[in-house]
């Protein structure tokens, strides 16, 4: 039994010059044009885990593991994801038959095992908000000029 937690915090600023009056000036301030941005990501994760094992008479194994994985980039419905994996495992070596028969190999086990996984790879911080952006054009009257307008990011 087991748990994570992580917090995963991003800091970016830029800055950028462009048309220099030469190669003497090295300052953005000294750039013809100029422009910066800068942004921040922050993102959270929380990870429980579990297992329980049995085996019978050194032979016949059984695991059950469950994982739960709550991340601030998933949806406010699924802030939690669940991973359950099972598995089954014979030492063949500890049968009679094989004791008796075989004695080149000394250990000889067959697994078998099955699970779900998961991660929050791949998902933006912001991907679960529906977030907007402006820059979209809309015309306000029929045949009319395109003026300034917002439209879903995705």
């Amino acid at each position: 039994m087991g748990n994570t937690l992580q917090n995963v915090e991003v800091k970016n600023v830029s800055a950028t010059g462009t048309n220099f009056p030469n190669n003497s000036y090295t300052q953005i301030s000294s750039a013809a044009t100029q422009t910066a941005s800068q942004f921040k990501n922050n993102s959270n994760l929380a990870s429980f885990f579990s297992r329980v094992d049995y085996n019978y008479a050194n032979k016949y194994y059984t695991e059950f593991t469950i994982r739960a994985d709550g991340s601030s980039k998933f949806g406010v419905n699924n802030r939690w994801g669940y991973f359950p994996a099972v598995g089954f495992a014979w030492r063949a070596n500890e049968e009679n038959f094989f004791k008796d028969n075989i004695s080149a190999i000394s250990n000889l086990k067959f697994r078998i095992s099955y699970g779900t996984t998961g991660n929050q790879s791949g998902i933006n911080e912001f991907a679960s908000q529906g977030l907007w952006t402006g820059g979209f054009g809309y015309a306000d009257v029929a045949g009319g000029t395109e003026l300034p307008g917002t439209g879903p990011c995705k």
